[in-house]
């Protein structure tokens, strides 16, 4: 299990270098201009193009979109909507968050189906064959959900930040010196880089990329 895990999350870096140097697979062009335009305070709305690229081509062909359409977003939509309800049945309220609609709801749906799909979580194998009654899976789902969603998307967290997700932030301003700089950074690091903090911030919460392996 773990040699699969490590040779899987290699991947990462294959994957991210493959995305700088070609044109994307599955282009949202009205939605890439929306939310590429720089903010006068807080810089880019995704921090990443490069990992919400690699989310977007990952999710793609598992829904079996081929172009994005108001059509292939509401599929993204009702998936991520069935895996939200799934996984947050806890009585604290942990688990995912469903996203709420918006201009950036689209985006913010991608998490969820990419942890589902791309990622184990321990030992126990691939979350998208997990119980949710599986030990520490809803807490960190949540945890996880909100850091990816604060390290790509430039969407600071909320006072009630949790412990973890406050480690997981702490590991990227550690890379940048700053927490504005680290938020509206754009696509400033080498993939090699991105793919190692990644994988360092997804292995604190227990969650390992398997490249979308049948587990």
């Amino acid at each position: 299990m773990n040699e699969i895990v490590r040779f899987n999350e290699l991947q990462l870096y294959k994957k991210l270098e493959i995305i700088d140097k070609t044109q994307a697979q599955h282009p949202v062009l009205d939605f890439l201009e929306e939310f590429g335009r720089e903010d006068i305070h807080y810089g880019p709305a995704i921090s990443s193009m490069r990992i919400f690229r690699l989310m977007m081509e990952d999710i793609f062909p598992v829904l079996r979109i081929n172009d994005f359409s108001m059509k292939s977003g509401n599929t993204v939509y009702a998936y991520c909507d069935r895996i939200c309800e799934y996984y947050h049945n806890d009585l604290n309220g942990n688990g995912f968050i469903h996203p709420m609609r918006g201009k950036d709801r689209f985006p913010n749906s991608l998490i969820p189906l990419w942890l589902f799909y791309y990622f184990d979580y321990k030992n126990y194998g691939a979350v998208k064959n997990l119980k949710p009654t599986v030990r520490g899976l809803l807490t960190n789902l949540g945890v996880i959900q909100s850091s990816i969603k604060n390290a790509y998307y430039n969407s600071p967290p909320g006072s009630g930040m949790s412990k973890k997700e406050k480690e997981i932030e702490n590991m990227y301003i550690e890379e940048f010196g700053d927490v504005d700089v680290f938020r509206g950074r754009g696509d400033t690091m080498l993939p090699q880089t991105e793919a190692k903090l990644l994988i360092k911030a997804t292995n604190h919460a227990g969650f390992h990329y398997n490249n979308g392996s049948i587990q």
